[in-house]
C-alpha cells in the first residue's frame, strides 16, 4: 500500500511538472528566423511609422502571431547619447520591455557614430580613438544584459555608405577587438555575437563567435 501511494504521488509530479514545462514552452517562441524591422526609428523615409506606442505594440503584436522569434534592434548612439553626457534610454527601455513581454527575441546592434564623437560629425565617420565607442557601447550592454542576449557591432561597416574612410576593414576589426573584450568582461556567457558585413569575412573567427 506504502509502494503504492509513494508511485502515484511521484506519478502526480512528475505529470505536473511536465505540464508546466509545456505551458513554459508554449509561451515561448522557438523559432531562430526574425525580421529586420525598424522599430526604433521614425523618420520621413519609413513614412513615420511608429509615431506612438499603439503603433509599435500593433507591429509587434502581428510579429508574434507570425511567429517571429527574433526582431533586430539597433540601439543608435546618435539617439541615445545626442550631447556627451547626456544620455536618455527611455525609448529603447519601453521597446526592449514591450519585445520581451511578447517573447521576441533582440538581436542588438551597436552602431554608428554620434555626431559629437566623429571628427567629421557625421554618423559614418567614426572616431579613430575607440575610447568614446567602448563606453556607450558598454552602457548599453550593461543596461540590457538581462533581457538582450545576442550583438552585432556595426552595419556593413565594408561599404563606404556605412564607415569612412574604407581602409580594408582594418579599423572595424580593432573596434570589435576592443568592443569584444570590454562587453566580456560586463556579460562573460551571451548567447550570441557577430559582424556585419555584406563582402567579405576578414576578421578572425574567434573574435565573431562565442
Amino acid at each position: 500500500m506504502n509502494k503504492l501511494l509513494i508511485f502515484l504521488l511521484l506519478l502526480a509530479v512528475s505529470l505536473g511538472t511536465g505540464e508546466t514545462m509545456a505551458r513554459a514552452e508554449e509561451n515561448k517562441i522557438n523559432n531562430p528566423f526574425g525580421v529586420l524591422e525598424f522599430l526604433h526609428w521614425n523618420h520621413s523615409w519609413n513614412n513615420f511609422q511608429y509615431p506612438d506606442q499603439e503603433s509599435l505594440e500593433k507591429s509587434i503584436a502581428l510579429m508574434k502571431e507570425a511567429g517571429v522569434g527574433f526582431v533586430r534592434v539597433d540601439f543608435g548612439w546618435q539617439d541615445i547619447e545626442p550631447a556627451q553626457g547626456k544620455i536618455d534610454y527611455a525609448k529603447y527601455d519601453a521597446l526592449v520591455d514591450l519585445l520581451s513581454r511578447n517573447k521576441i527575441e533582440i538581436l542588438g546592434i551597436l552602431d554608428y557614430c554620434t555626431d559629437w564623437a566623429s571628427p567629421k560629425k557625421t554618423w559614418n565617420y567614426p572616431n579613430p580613438d575607440n575610447a568614446f565607442f567602448l563606453k556607450y557601447a558598454s552602457g548599453v550592454v550593461q543596461r540590457y544584459k538581462d533581457k538582450v542576449k545576442y550583438w552585432e557591432l556595426w552595419n556593413e561597416p565594408d561599404s563606404q555608405t556605412y564607415w569612412n574612410p574604407q581602409d580594408g576593414m582594418k579599423g572595424y576589426v580593432n573596434l570589435l577587438k576592443e568592443v569584444y573584450a570590454e562587453l566580456k568582461k560586463i556579460d562573460p556567457y551571451p548567447a550570441g555575437w557577430s559582424e556585419s558585413i555584406i563582402f567579405t569575412i576578414t576578421a578572425p573567427r574567434d573574435i565573431l563567435i562565442l
